[in-house]
């Protein structure tokens, strides 16, 4: 999993982890299920307080494992809204 932020104006958010997620571990999910989770943004972002002052865009994508069949990376965005 890697992971990339910016902020609305397009000016990049720090992160913990630019490059990957460092913490390796396999999930088996069958046909047809859905994986549901949270992820601890301290571990992504390197100040939540970036959030105080504007809405934050975190992309992120997933390798897929060749033995999958699926496109090499898929992916996503969730916006971060600003904390009031």
């Amino acid at each position: 999993m890697v992971f990339a932020a910016v902020k609305p104006s397009g000016e990049s958010v720090d992160l913990e982890l630019p490059v990957a997620d460092a913490v390796m571990r396999e999930v088996s999910v069958k046909a047809g299920e859905t994986l549901t989770g949270d992820v601890d943004l301290r571990n992504v972002i390197g100040d939540l307080n970036v959030l105080k002052k504007s809405d934050v865009l975190l992309f992120w994508a997933y390798e897929a494992p060749a033995a999958l069949h699926l496109p090499r990376w898929t992916g996503g965005l969730v916006v971060l809204p600003q904390q009031k």
